[in-house]
């Protein structure tokens, strides 16, 4: 359940930031992305998921566009770092 909600927490960041493109590649790969969100969410738990969201929101929220970018590719690497 985790894994989804985060899921949709980020296709709706890109549905909001205007790239439908993006948003579209998000709901083809669904299926597969659901494994990697899932593990995601084993390693990083709710509490976890929760602070890097209440950031990127923040970041948004600043008009921070490409530091928000920079904070998940960087969110992403330590979670490839770590397997």
């Amino acid at each position: 359940e985790l894994g989804r909600m985060t899921s949709d927490f980020h296709r709706l960041v890109c549905e909001r930031s205007g790239n439908k493109m993006f948003a579209l590649m998000i709901n083809a790969f669904s299926p597969m992305s659901m494994i990697l969100w899932e593990n995601c969410a084993a390693y990083w738990g709710a509490e976890g998921f929760v602070e890097q969201d209440e950031h990127l929101i923040e970041l948004i929220e600043r008009g921070e566009g490409h530091e928000a970018q920079k904070y998940i590719e960087d969110i992403f690497d330590e979670f490839l770092a770590a397997f």
